[in-house]
């Protein structure tokens, strides 16, 4: 079908910096909002300068614990379990979590 997610490229910065990939759902676009939608994150990023505000309050407010994490992972793991679903926790990933 059709697709549920579109994207831009929007310049956030004048510092030649590349521009940021902008993740927007399709009911944006078919509901004509795109234009406001670009424009309040533009907004954003200059008070931000150049990130959007609102994702760095959120991302210095978010803490994910170790337990968290773990909980979340083993909710996963029983999802693709009870999917038939093979999941595995790459090389990376494990290494990253035993430093933590």
């Amino acid at each position: 079908g059709e697709p549920l997610v579109g994207f831009l490229y929007l310049q956030t910065t004048g510092d030649g910096a590349p521009p940021a990939r902008l993740d927007v759902p399709a009911w944006v676009l078919e509901a004509g909002l795109l234009e406001e939608v670009v424009d309040a994150v533009r907004a954003e990023c200059v008070v931000g300068n150049g990130y959007p505000y609102a994702l760095e309050t959120a991302d210095a407010a978010a803490v994910i614990t170790t337990r968290d994490r773990e909980q979340f992972l083993r909710a996963i793991q029983e999802f693709a379990e009870a999917e038939d679903f093979a999941f595995r926790v790459s090389r990376k990933a494990a290494s990253k979590q035993r430093r933590r």
